[in-house]
């Protein structure tokens, strides 16, 4: 056995190494705990919405706040947090953040969620974190009636706009049907760009997720001059997306969303937002929910797939 005097010098030797460890678990912990202190300590939970995204967050003329199924998502996960916490009030703060700064806007705290329509994937997940997905989404092209543009061969030689921090560009480039394809790619800002830069004609087409195609179709004011077709290049899982490493706000907002699916009130806020009018110009999307999201319901999820 090592004499007292040596067993001491190993463990001087060691209290530095120690010390290390020591403020790396409680970095870790802090920056787990760091989004429900901060709501905790200012009663205020921040959300980040894009406009435009119909049915999923939108604002409706002459108001202030955003509607769609991912804010009244977002409400109940309010509610559930202001519960856990045991806080009298609980303020919901909005910010409209586009897609291309969604995840700058995450990683500066500039706020604690958002809640639209991003898709989940393996590579926003180096950077951010995700709830269980909400809704499933796929890449599709929306054009003019008599443009001529039937299927995604028929973009050959043509202009298709995406619009920035959407899948659509990748997707694009990837995909078996399309990463041959000679065409012009015009990046719109927002949804309301690419929309003008079809309905200007400076754009044949307009690749997007078909669910928010759907939606940008229903709010123009001659919804029956678009057509929706290609056939559907990807699988785009949408999530509620928060701050990397927050394992304890990421459990508090998927226990909540668990509630919403399992006991059936996701499937009044679908209905409310698929299956019935809507504003502004009360049009009924009709759009039945497919078989990964009725699995879904019955069990919530976050898991990607290989799914092209």
């Amino acid at each position: 056995m090592a004499p007292w005097w040596a067993l001491e010098i190993d463990r001087m030797q060691r209290l530095p190494h120690l010390v290390v460890l020591a403020m790396l678990a409680a970095a870790s912990l802090g920056a787990q705990a760091q989004t429900l202190g901060r709501i905790e300590r200012s009663s205020t939970l921040t959300v980040a919405y894009r406009d435009g995204a119909m049915p999923f967050s939108y604002v409706l003329p002459g108001q202030k706040e955003p509607v769609g199924l991912a804010i009244d998502l977002c409400k109940e996960i309010a509610q559930g947090l202001k519960r856990d916490l045991n806080l009298h009030d609980l303020r919901i703060r909005y910010v409209a953040v586009p897609a291309a700064e969604a995840i700058h806007a995450i990683q500066q705290g500039k706020a604690d969620i958002e809640c639209s329509s991003t898709t989940d994937t393996r590579q926003r997940r180096e950077e951010v974190s995700f709830s269980h997905h909400h809704f499933y989404a796929g890449v599709q092209l929306m054009t003019r009636v008599n443009a001529g543009v039937k299927d995604w061969k028929d973009i050959a030689k043509r202009s298709v706009t995406v619009t920035a921090g959407t899948s659509a560009r990748d997707v694009l480039a990837r995909h078996k049907l399309t990463k041959d394809l000679k065409f012009n790619v015009i990046e719109g800002a927002d949804f309301a760009e690419s929309f003008r830069h079809l309905n200007n004609g400076k754009a044949d087409a307009w690749a997007l997720e078909n669910v928010l195609l759907v939606g940008m179709r229903a709010s123009d004011r001659n919804p029956r001059a678009w057509e929706i077709v290609g056939e559907q290049l990807s699988v785009e899982p949408y999530a509620l997306m928060f701050k990397k490493g927050d394992a304890d706000f990421q459990r508090a907002v998927n226990k909540e969303l668990e509630r919403i699916f399992q006991s059936g009130e996701y499937q009044k806020m679908y209905e409310r937002w698929f299956m019935q009018p809507i504003p502004p110009r009360n049009v009924n999307l009709k759009l039945e929910p497919g078989a990964l999201l009725r699995a879904q319901m019955r069990r919530p999820k976050s898991v990607i797939p290989d799914w092209n």
